[in-house]
């Protein structure tokens, strides 16, 4: 893989984190549908990524609340994670407990992208930005009716960024403001994908002119939280050439598994889902270049499966393991499970039983 797509890869990667770890902070209590990533998502993406930050929220907090109180003696992770937000929200101006969506995205190399925030209010989106960003230059700019600041790189290797606010609000007045931080070409890509739209360039969602990302973000379908990505051609080359033909002893009992599992993949996609009743459903969507590869991809998962259930914890519920399905069709391999309320539960207390084990044998001291 060379660098530069290396780079790519790890902004992407970086870009969904801070998505996730920015949506968990809160939400208010009307999260806008997912057509934020149709409106700003530009056509040509190699990577969209949006969250539902109401859900995001109650998700990890479940989480959080299946901790015992005295796990940290009397350090509370769900208070200290409280106070992250809330001196982010004081250093910056910007009130993240008010987000409704995030959405992020990629350029087709993943070399770069941005954030769009909806919900998250600033009395003054732009100058909190030119706050936080501290003595840098900054050029006021107007790019397609929209205010925008954009600041140079500096000596640190931190690349150019740039910030924007975009009003959705019609002509009653009503309507969210949105922020959007990332890259210069790609804040003014967002702001490009809105106003094509709004003047009929583009259509919303056609499905016909949008690239493969988009694709693979509608294939996946709806969801709290959703992820789709175009892989790059030779993405993966690094990778497979330190691979062996086969993934070990391990797999081998299963199935021929060679490096065209990872090699030739060209589509992801990722969608969780929430019933009212507290159940969760899961689906990764695996597009391939060919129906070799995706048969090999078949195999992993299937392989991944029962490795993973044979080696729970004596004891341990394997209701979500033995709900998981692995599909292929052609060339796509979609795998699916899905937990009720109660199978959750038990999960997430199965997990803390099993971290408090491991901290125990580590000697941590918890």
């Amino acid at each position: 893989m060379s660098a530069g797509m290396l780079r790519g890869f790890r902004a992407a990667a970086a870009a969904f984190a801070a998505l996730v770890l920015a949506a968990a902070c809160g939400g208010s209590d009307d999260a806008a549908p997912p057509s934020i990533a149709d409106l700003y998502a530009p056509p040509d993406a190699g990577m969209v990524a949006w969250v539902d930050a109401e859900q995001a929220a109650a998700y990890v907090n479940e989480w959080l609340d299946a901790l015992p109180d005295d796990l940290f003696e009397d350090f509370s992770l769900k208070e200290a994670i409280g106070e992250v937000f809330d001196q982010a929200a004081e250093e910056s101006g910007v009130d993240f407990s008010g987000l409704s969506v995030v959405m992020a995205f990629a350029n087709a190399d993943l070399d770069g992208g941005a954030v769009v925030l909806e919900g998250a209010l600033a009395d003054d989106f732009l100058q909190s930005f030119r706050d936080a960003t501290g003595d840098a230059p900054f050029e006021e700019k107007t790019h397609r009716g929209v205010e925008m600041v954009e600041t140079p790189g500096d000596d640190l290797g931190v690349g150019p960024l740039a910030a924007a606010v975009v009003w959705e609000g019609g002509d009653d007045g009503d309507g969210p403001e949105l922020h959007i931080i990332g890259n210069p070409d790609e804040v003014r890509a967002a702001i490009d994908r809105r106003a094509d739209l709004r003047e009929g360039v583009a259509a919303d969602g056609d499905g016909e002119a949008d690239g493969p990302a988009h694709q693979a973000l509608r294939e996946v379908g709806g969801g709290w939280m959703r992820f789709a990505m175009a892989v790059p051609d030779g993405a993966f080359d690094d990778l497979t050439d330190m691979l062996p033909d086969e993934y070990g002893d391990v797999f081998a009992g299963f199935a021929g598994i060679d490096a065209g599992a990872v090699s030739g993949l060209t589509r992801v996609g990722f969608a969780a889902n929430r019933d009212d009743d507290g159940g969760e459903r899961w689906t990764l969507r695996l597009e391939y270049a060919n129906a070799g590869d995706a048969e090999r991809a078949e195999n992993l998962a299937e392989g991944w499966i029962a490795v993973s259930k044979a080696t729970a914890p004596e004891g341990a519920s394997l209701e979500v393991w033995n709900a998981m399905e692995v599909a292929r069709d052609g060339t796509v391999v979609t795998v699916v499970s899905f937990a009720t309320a109660e199978q959750l539960e038990t999960l997430r207390t199965e997990s803390v039983e099993a971290l408090l084990d491991q901290t125990g044998i580590l000697g941590t001291g918890l």
